[in-house]
């Protein structure tokens, strides 16, 4: 594809406490390099049990990002595609944005950078890049199956990427999928 179109989705939230506030979760589609045109889907989110202190509140069990990792490739392996390795240079891109949401309270795409410009930072070498973003879940397995159910986010999951990195900080959380050309 060579331009992408805006499809924004809302979904009606899963209660898990009486209450809990609606959010949105936004999704940034891949992003070609030279290509500033993007298409996102949002839908507002249920809520995020993690033993490692991600931040205040909520904690994340030392293995989290193995949990996410296992889990996208369960999906990947589904519709034929390879596996994504964990990549220490996305994950600290994920994390440095979900820290970044963390401080302004406020789940978004967009940061201090552009997605490739974050990335492009750091050293990445990358031909295709997605970002889902999610807020509100306690659990891996739940802000796995909350981005699942939503095609958008889905489409990133299965999508063209062999690199993967993960955030958290207490419950806001970011997924990075990249095609890396060299690492």
């Amino acid at each position: 594809m060579t331009a992408w179109s805006t499809d924004i989705v809302y979904v009606p939230k899963k209660s898990t406490t009486p209450d809990v506030t609606s959010s949105t979760s936004v999704i940034l589609n891949t992003v070609e390099p030279s290509t500033s045109s993007v298409s996102t889907s949002s839908f507002p989110s249920p809520s995020p049990t993690h033993s490692r202190q991600a931040h205040e509140g909520l904690t994340q069990p030392d293995d989290w990002r193995q949990q996410m990792l296992d889990l996208v490739n369960k999906e990947r392996t589904k519709v034929g595609k390879a596996a994504v390795q964990l990549y220490n240079k996305l994950n600290q891109m994920a994390q440095a944005h979900t820290q970044y949401q963390f401080d302004i309270k406020t789940m978004t795409h967009n940061d201090t950078k552009p997605l490739g410009q974050r990335a492009t930072d750091l050293g990445i070498r990358w031909s295709s890049l997605s970002e889902n973003v999610a807020f509100g879940y306690k659990s891996v397995q739940d802000v796995m199956q909350g981005w699942i159910n939503s095609p958008g986010h889905y489409h990133n999951i299965i999508g063209n990427a062999n690199y993967a990195g993960f955030g958290v900080v207490d419950n806001f959380w970011s997924q990075n999928f990249a095609m890396v050309n060299a690492v």
